[in-house]
């Protein structure tokens, strides 16, 4: 009897001792949950807007996923930033990049040309037949259809990007090819070839003219000077001086040039179509939709006097008449 009491009584003080126990622990759990709480919002791991609390073993195999909303942002790569662009609607989420990556996606076209055939459509074999026979280079080229029948030329060797460049112009057939730089950011659906690159000739020009800074410096009132003949400016030849320049397609072309006190009249190379009223490529003076407008806004009088149109600013001489072969006359027989 006395053993079984002294046993209740043992059994009696352990169980207190272990309820004291546990509830020293659950005390010392939520002093330290609080504490890893208060810690973890100032230094908690973010995800999705929300921070992970730390917590112990027990409680994390009670519940895996304990998430308390936090409106700290998400650490993100610093080349990569995600961000919310305004529109009118609705939030488009933008990629930044970063110089580096800017720089890795454009330099493998830096030796490229953009292309487009003007007045006709043709396929793209059909197209790259053509340019390889006529353009007759060292290298092979890669020619790309970017779509809206612009071509895409890339050149694993940056003469054979200079000779189609400075050799011009080109024609496929009978239609003029227009060919400019290629430009980063360049998208078909929105561009339009409002550049081209041809040679010009400075007719009457003096010799002492023939100065690479004189003649670059007319070429860029003209354009954007990209080269000076080799016969030019060696003085080779002074009948004209030539350079390559791109020129603006959307503005009427220069026909007279003022240099000191000397006139220059300036001719285009292989362009055909050239409006001797407004200047403009494309079209010739009949056709010339300012011409007609006039035309049909004008009354017509019995007497035809002089009008004060553009005649005297462009002429015939923008024109290069190139010299065909001439045939040989048939011998006639005795």
């Amino acid at each position: 009897m006395i053993f079984i009491e002294r046993t209740l009584n043992y059994s009696t003080v352990t169980n207190q001792q272990h309820d004291q126990e546990e509830g020293n622990e659950a005390e010392k759990s939520r002093e330290e949950e609080d504490l890893l709480e208060r810690h973890s919002r100032k230094k908690g791991n973010v995800l999705d807007g929300l921070v992970s609390v730390t917590r112990s073993f027990k409680e994390a195999l009670s519940s895996p996923f304990h998430l308390i909303s936090s409106t700290k942002q998400p650490d993100l790569p610093p080349n990569v930033v995600v961000e919310e662009v305004s529109n009118s609607d609705s939030s488009i989420p933008s990629i930044a990049l970063s110089k580096e990556e800017i720089d890795r996606i454009r330099n493998p076209w830096q030796n490229s040309l953009i292309v487009k055939l003007m007045g006709r459509s043709l396929g793209y074999t059909y197209l790259m037949d053509r340019l390889k026979n006529i353009w007759k280079l060292n290298s092979t080229f890669i020619g790309i259809d970017l779509g809206n029948h612009f071509f895409l030329m890339k050149f694993q060797d940056v003469a054979d990007l200079n000779k189609v460049l400075n050799e011009g112009p080109w024609f496929v057939g009978r239609n003029f090819l227009a060919i400019r730089h290629w430009e980063p950011d360049f998208q078909p659906e929105k561009a339009s070839l409002s550049t081209i690159v041809v040679w010009i000739r400075l007719h009457s020009l003096p010799i002492e003219y023939f100065d690479n800074q004189i003649l670059r410096r007319i070429g860029n009132k003209l354009g954007k000077v990209l080269k000076v003949d080799f016969y030019t400016e060696n003085r080779d030849r002074g009948r004209f001086a030539r350079l390559c320049i791109q020129i603006d397609m959307a503005k009427p072309l220069i026909a007279k040039l003022l240099v000191g006190s000397i006139l220059i009249k300036i001719a285009y190379e292989g362009i055909n179509a050239i409006c001797f009223h407004c200047g403009m490529i494309g079209h010739k003076s009949n056709e010339c939709p300012s011409q007609v407008h006039t035309n049909q806004s004008s009354v017509k009088l019995d007497t035809a006097t002089p009008s004060s149109s553009a005649s005297d600013t462009f002429g015939p001489w923008m024109l290069v008449q190139r010299k065909g072969k001439q045939l040989k006359k048939p011998v006639p027989e005795k």
